[in-house]
């Protein structure tokens, strides 16, 4: 985990059942950085194309468990947020 990001925060998208894509298209690999408030939490699945149905494996994260979240994307995938709660916070970088 880096100690410092420099950049905005932005808010997060709205969650979806087949998961909203948080990043967008890219073409290099970035590192998408989720803050968390204490209250917060997010859950999302990492992959090349939206999911047609509800994804079957995915990821949950809350602030009582870690404030800061990194997930490196590689080239053309992307983080698809399925829930939260809350108002988490994020950035690429």
């Amino acid at each position: 985990m880096k100690d410092f990001v420099d950049g905005a925060l932005t808010a997060m998208v709205a969650a979806s059942t087949n998961g909203t894509a948080i990043v967008g298209p890219h073409v290099r690999p970035v590192t998408l950085l989720i803050e968390l408030a204490a209250a917060d939490s997010v859950t999302y699945t990492i992959a090349a194309a939206a999911p047609g149905s509800a994804p079957a494996q995915t990821v949950t994260r809350s602030g009582t468990e870690m404030r800061r979240v990194e997930e490196p994307l590689g080239r053309n995938t992307d983080c698809y947020l399925t829930a939260k709660s809350g108002s988490p916070m994020f950035r690429v970088y």
